[in-house]
């Protein structure tokens, strides 16, 4: 694990901390969850910014999505967990990346980007969950580090029903666990 790695996947779990409640703002308007409602001085400038630049701040902040799902994905990558789970979470992931690519950068015909999006971290979720008790067994990863994304399903639903936005919602709690799991270094001394 790379200094550089650590550092990127860190810069995309904040992107997912701050694009989650603006996204959620865009979408859901007055109707917003109290939590995005608190967190209106964080949300407000960023939509004054795209109304500002005269641009769509859905799709707008949507496409910066773009770059978390880099970004975790590269901290995915790093983490070189040696499993079949794992190489499924990676590859769903990028299924998710795709479909974000597909709404955010093309219009999303007929919604079909969405529903991409939202299998692939579904998939990539339920992955993750079985990755981390196949690399804890393995000693491949440390205990905090399965139990971290192993819990990482769970923190989803925790999120969703804070911020009610999907799929970033979703996203948000693995860009997090992944950056803080790469930072700890909590891949066990035997990967190396």
């Amino acid at each position: 694990m790379t200094a550089m790695s650590r550092t990127v996947a860190t810069a995309g779990a904040v992107l997912a901390v701050i694009l989650t409640p603006i996204q959620s703002a865009v979408y859901n308007g007055s109707e917003a969850p109290p939590l995005v409602r608190l967190l209106s001085p964080l949300t407000e400038p960023a939509l004054s910014f795209a109304d500002w630049l005269g641009l769509d701040a859905y799709h707008f902040y949507g496409r910066m999505v773009a770059l978390v799902y880099l970004t975790t994905l590269l901290a995915l990558r790093c983490l070189r967990l040696d499993s079949r789970w794992f190489r499924a979470c990676v590859g769903l992931f990028a299924v998710a990346f795709a479909g974000d690519v597909l709404t955010y950068w093309f219009g999303d015909p007929g919604e079909i980007g969405f529903a991409v999006e939202t299998a692939g971290l579904a998939g990539a979720l339920l992955a993750l969950a079985c990755c981390a008790r196949d690399a804890h067994a393995s000693a491949r990863l440390t205990r905090v580090g399965a139990w971290a994304f192993g819990l990482t399903a769970p923190a989803v639903v925790v999120v969703l029903s804070l911020v009610q936005y999907l799929p970033h919602a979703a996203l948000l709690p693995v860009a997090v666990v992944t950056a803080t799991v790469t930072r700890k270094t909590e891949v066990a001394a035997a990967v190396a």
